[in-house]
C-alpha cells in the first residue's frame, strides 16, 4: 500500500510513494481538469522525485520508479517527453 501526501527531504511532498526493500515508485496525480501545461509540470515533478528519493538512499543504489497518474490521454509530445525522461505515464478514469 503506498503513502499518501509523502514528505521528501527537499521540502517537496509526493502524492504517493509506494516502497518494497530497497525499491521505491513516486506517483504523481492529476485530475481531468489539469491543463496541458500542468500535466507537463507532473512530468518534471516526478523527474525530480525520482532523483530526491534516490539521493536519499545514497549510498545505496536503489530502484525508484516515477509515474505520472492521470484522467486523460497525454498530448502526443509530452507522451514523447515522459517516455525520454523514463517517467510512466497511466490513464484511470475517475470522473467519466
Amino acid at each position: 500500500m503506498g503513502e499518501v501526501e509523502n514528505d521528501l527531504l527537499s521540502g517537496d511532498r509526493v502524492d504517493v510513494l509506494f516502497t518494497k526493500g530497497e525499491e521505491f515508485a513516486v506517483v504523481e496525480v492529476k485530475s481531468c481538469l489539469s491543463s496541458d501545461d500542468d500535466l507537463r509540470r507532473g512530468i518534471y515533478q516526478c523527474v525530480k522525485y525520482r532523483e530526491v528519493v534516490r539521493a536519499t538512499r545514497l549510498p545505496v543504489e536503489v530502484d525508484v520508479r516515477a509515474i505520472l497518474l492521470f484522467e486523460r490521454e497525454l498530448p502526443a509530445e509530452l507522451a514523447t517527453r515522459a517516455k525520454l525522461l523514463r517517467v510512466r505515464s497511466r490513464v484511470h478514469l475517475v470522473n467519466e
